[in-house]
């Protein structure tokens, strides 16, 4: 009696190891390289050049604001500085270039994201900027969706509006020649 049932289990045991064995893999692999990302803040005595690019796969050039409902530089010789980066490119071919919006006390995200028009209005402004630019993406640093923080205006539907507004992004930024990365801290 024993012996059948050993028999049986061990039956049972090769009917369950073939049939998980004949069962198709349906997982898709997806190709994780190694990302190394820095925030560049542009002082002077810190020029693009001096920067060690060649360790990193991706730079964030910090930082632009919400300005009456579009992406702005706050100051505009920052524009100048943005486009020395991006030049760095020539010798780091690698190296993909963003852009980040907002920041601790960055104020203006409530009132962007409340309305459609609103977040049409910024996301047209984004992808404006990066085409000027040539940038490879954006990071989106509000602080904080639904709660005011350093003075800056929230509202309870800002954790609706946040979701809106990164998805209305990434068609946006979908829509550029150049594949664009969207993030947000």
């Amino acid at each position: 009696m024993k012996i059948i049932k050993i028999l049986g289990f061990l039956f049972l045991g090769i009917i369950f190891v073939s049939f998980n064995l004949s069962i198709e893999n349906n997982k898709t692999v997806v190709d994780n390289p190694t990302v190394v990302m820095a925030y560049y803040v542009p002082e002077k005595e810190y020029a693009p050049e001096k920067l060690p690019l060649d360790q990193l796969t991706h730079i964030i050039f910090s930082f632009t604001n919400v300005i009456d409902g579009e992406m702005k530089f706050t100051h505009d010789e920052n524009g100048e500085k943005l486009m020395q980066l991006v030049a760095q490119r020539t010798h780091h071919q690698k190296l993909k270039v963003m852009i980040a919006c907002g920041g601790w006390g960055a104020d203006g995200f409530s009132d962007m994201a409340h309305t459609a028009e609103n977040r049409m209005k910024f996301v047209s402004s984004v992808i404006e900027f990066n085409k000027k630019y040539d940038l490879d993406g954006l990071d989106i640093d509000w602080e904080y969706p639904a709660i005011p923080a350093a003075n800056t205006g929230a509202r309870p539907e800002d954790k609706q509006n946040f979701t809106l507004l990164m998805k209305e992004l990434r068609t946006g930024l979908n829509s550029l020649e150049r594949k664009q990365t969207l993030t947000f801290a």
